[in-house]
C-alpha cells in the first residue's frame, strides 16, 4: 500500500493480469479436455492390446517427480489453510489452530519443491543422454498446428489423428509452465518469509505485489494441476485409470505406437541395438 492507504499500482496490475489470465487458462484447459473427453469416448473400441510396456520415465525424473508430487499437495493445503484458516476442511484435517505448524510444514515444502527443481537441472546438466528431453520438449509451430489439427480431430473436421514425438503439446505447455509458476512463487515466498529483510531493503508495495502474486500464482497452479495434468495422467480415457510411468518408468507401447509413431519407432530401434532403455521422459 501507498503512504495514503490506497493500492500500489504494481498490485493492481498483478491482480488484473491474473484475473485475464486465469479464466483464460483454466477455461481453455476445460474446453480442450472436456472435448478430448467427448470425443474419446465416443470413438472408444474395445482394447485389446498387448500388455507391452515400454521405457518411458527413469529413476531419476521418478524421484523428482515423487518430491515435486509430494510438496505441491502440502504446499496447496498448508497455503490454502493459511489464507483460509476458519475453513470447514481445516478443521476437518486438524490444522485448525496450528497456524505456526502449518507455516512450518508449507515452507519445508517450498524447500523441497525447489530443490527438486534444482536437483532436476543439474541431473540434465550431468547426465547428457538425460538431456535430450529439454530439446524435445522446446515448443515449435509444430506445436501450434497440433493444437488446432487435435481440436478438428475431436469435433469430427479430419479423420487424421494427430501424432506427436517424445512430448506433445500439452506435455510441452505443462513443462514450462511448471518452471515458470515455481520461479514466481520462489521469488514472491522468499521475499515473504524473508518479511523483516525484504522490509529493511524494498518499499512496501515489493512486499504487497509479491504477496498478490503468491496468491494468484498460487490458484493458478492448484487449478492448472487439477484440471490439465490430472487429465493427462488419469482421466483421459487412452490412460484411465492412471499413467502409472511415475511409480514403474514404464508406458503402454500400444499407446506410444498410436500416439508417437516415430518416437516409439526410436525406442525401438534402441531395444534392439541392446541398450533396452530408450529416452527418458518426464
Amino acid at each position: 500500500s501507498t503512504a495514503d492507504g490506497a493500492e500500489h499500482i504494481s498490485v493492481q496490475w498483478i491482480r488484473w493480469a491474473y484475473y485475464a489470465l486465469i479464466p483464460m487458462t483454466i477455461g481453455f484447459m476445460l474446453f480442450h479436455n472436456g472435448l478430448d473427453w467427448i470425443a474419446k469416448l465416443r470413438r472408444h473400441k474395445p482394447h485389446h492390446g498387448t500388455g507391452e510396456q515400454l521405457p518411458r520415465m527413469n529413476k531419476m525424473f521418478r524421484i523428482t517427480h515423487g518430491m515435486v508430487m509430494v510438496s505441491f499437495i502440502v504446499l496447496v493445503i498448508t497455503g490454502f489453510a493459511l489464507k483460509f484458516p476458519e475453513a470447514g476442511w481445516v478443521k476437518i484435517l486438524g490444522l485448525h489452530g496450528a497456524g505456526a505448524a502449518r507455516a512450518i510444514m508449507h515452507r519445508v515444502a517450498a524447500v523441497v519443491i525447489s530443490a527438486a527443481t534444482v536437483i532436476h537441472f543439474i541431473h540434465l546438466a550431468l547426465v547428457k543422454k538425460d538431456r535430450v528431453i529439454l530439446k524435445e520438449l522446446l515448443p515449435g509451430w509444430q506445436d501450434a498446428k497440433d493444437i488446432v489439427n487435435t481440436f478438428r480431430y475431436n469435433l469430427g473436421l479430419t479423420d487424421k489423428r494427430p501424432t506427436f514425438g517424445m512430448f506433445g503439446y500439452a506435455e510441452k505447455m505443462e513443462y514450462w509452465a511448471f518452471m515458470w509458476g515455481t520461479v514466481v512463487m520462489a521469488v514472491s515466498g522468499i521475499l515473504l518469509w524473508a518479511q523483516n529483510w525484504s522490509l529493511r531493503r524494498f518499499p512496501t508495495w515489493v512486499l504487497d505485489a509479491a504477496t498478490a502474486a503468491h496468491w494468484y500464482e498460487a490458484i493458478l497452479a492448484t487449478l492448472s494441476i487439477l484440471v490439465w495434468h490430472w487429465y493427462l495422467v488419469i482421466f483421459d480415457p487412452d490412460v484411465y485409470p492412471m499413467d502409472l510411468a511415475w511409480l514403474t518408468g514404464k508406458a503402454s507401447a500400444d499407446h506410444l505406437r498410436e500416439t508417437r509413431p516415430e518416437y516409439y519407432r526410436q525406442l525401438m530401434e534402441k531395444g534392439t541395438s541392446g541398450t533396452g532403455e530408450g529416452p527418458s521422459g518426464h
